[in-house]
Parts: structure tokens; C-alpha cells; sequence
């Protein structure tokens, strides 16, 4: 048994190491929420399990295995403690690297959907308009080319297992430049049930139901698929709804 003693010793260093652990994983909690995934963005790429992995180990396990190898004097103290924080560092790095990798850098509109692309997924240095080459998330249009043969080529390499037109950061252009096929492929309030139809207008009530168009969202592959609720008027989101998108379509076709 723990002296009472030892056990105040063990106390002491077991809250001094949670308290830097915390603070440390605060500082990424902040970072993560308002700069690399805003608003809606935490919760549509599921970043979460990334996070409590860092989290149970950084802030639960390091300070836990503190507590159990402290004690005042002992031999190899200072090597016992060093081990944990490099294994608390691997893993903050690990993970920290794979929430930045993996970070929202577009909201690209194609066809009849946005559709949430992340960093790993393109070349930034290919996107033609300076002013959509960003580090923070940026709405954007996108659509086939108008040359036919480089428009074919597209469409072949995209079936043999290429990326979709959503991840071709060349063909990104600002969101204006879509907004007629937006007009055309969005769904109308009036076109939605009668029960998403009032949420909208409650949601938003100063936006006339004549300007209001919605889309299907699509996140990460661990996230469901959305409403997107857009204004066209000032051709900016308004926010999302969460149900499924896809079955509203075919109600609204049929």
C-alpha cells in the first residue's frame, strides 16, 4: 500500500502532467474547431475517433502511467517519464497529422451536389484561380470541361478508377460560374416535404422560398449525407438539415 505520502507525491505529479496534457490538447481542440474544421465541418468528416484516441492517450493514459512510476528519488525516474511523453508525443503527432491531412479545403458544387474535399485528396497548385487557392475551407463550382476529347478523357479515367470531377482542382472555379446549372439541379422549398419545407422557413424566415434552393451534402465516407440549405440570392450557404438527402430527389422528380 501507498503511504500516505507517496500518494500526495503521486497526486501532485499525476494533476501536474494531466494539467499540461490538457492544456496542450485544448490548444489543438481550438485549433481543430475554428480553423481547421468551422462550423459544420467537425461534425460532416467525423474527425472524432482521431481525437479521442489523442485524448485517452495524451490526457488519460500519459498522467495514469505518471502516477504509476512516480515516486520521489527513485532510479531511472527521469527515464520512466521520458518514455511516456514520447509515446504521448508519437501519438499527438500521429494524430495531429492526420486531422491536418486530412482537413476540409473545398465545398465543391458538381452536378447536383456539394460535395466536402480534403487536403490529401488534391493538388492545390492546380486549382487556375489564385484567388480560390486557400488554407481554410472555400465553396467552389466545378463542371466538365468544354473541350469534348479532354472532356471524354475525363469521364474514362474516372471510371477506370480515377478521381471524381469533385477532386480535379483544376476544373475548380468560382461558385457564380455554376449558379445557372445550381438553378436548374437544386430542389425547391415547395418541391420538399411538407415538414422540411416549414423547417426551412422557420430556420430562416427573412429568406424569401423563391431564393432558397437545397442539395444533397456529402462529407466523409464515416458521415451521413445532408441537406444543404443554399441561398441564391447571395449565392451562400444558409446551413445544413440533417436528413437524407437521396430519397428527397426521387420525391421531387417523381
Amino acid at each position: 500500500m501507498f503511504s500516505q505520502f507517496n500518494f500526495k507525491e503521486k497526486a501532485i505529479a499525476f494533476l501536474s502532467h494531466a494539467g499540461i496534457s490538457l492544456g496542450v490538447f485544448a490548444v489543438l481542440i481550438i485549433l481543430v474547431k475554428l480553423i481547421w474544421y468551422p462550423d459544420f465541418y467537425y461534425k460532416s468528416q467525423a474527425i472524432q475517433g482521431f481525437l479521442l484516441v489523442v485524448f485517452l492517450v495524451d490526457v488519460v493514459l500519459g498522467p495514469l502511467l505518471t502516477f504509476v512510476v512516480y515516486k520521489k528519488n527513485k532510479p531511472g525516474l527521469k527515464f520512466d517519464l521520458s518514455l511516456i511523453v514520447l509515446l504521448q508525443l508519437a501519438v499527438f503527432i500521429y494524430g495531429v497529422s492526420i486531422v491536418y491531412k486530412e482537413r476540409p479545403l473545398y465545398l465543391v458544387y458538381t452536378v447536383d451536389r456539394f460535395v466536402v474535399v480534403t487536403a490529401n485528396l488534391i493538388d492545390q497548385d492546380a486549382v487556375k484561380f489564385p484567388e480560390l487557392k486557400n488554407d481554410l475551407p472555400r465553396i467552389v463550382g466545378t463542371g466538365f470541361p468544354e473541350d469534348a476529347e479532354e472532356r471524354d478523357e475525363l469521364m474514362w479515367k474516372t471510371m477506370d478508377g480515377g478521381p471524381d470531377i469533385d477532386q480535379v482542382s483544376y476544373l475548380y472555379r468560382p461558385i457564380i460560374e455554376v449558379k445557372t446549372t445550381m438553378q436548374e439541379q437544386g430542389i425547391s422549398v415547395d418541391s420538399l416535404p411538407e415538414s422540411i419545407a416549414l423547417e426551412i422557413k422557420t430556420r430562416w424566415p427573412s429568406k424569401a422560398a423563391s431564393d432558397i434552393k437545397a442539395y444533397p451534402f456529402v462529407g466523409s465516407e464515416e458521415a451521413s449525407d445532408q441537406l444543404l440549405v443554399w441561398d441564391m440570392e447571395n449565392l451562400s450557404m444558409l446551413g445544413l438539415i440533417d436528413i437524407d438527402p437521396w430519397g428527397l430527389i426521387e420525391k421531387s422528380k417523381g
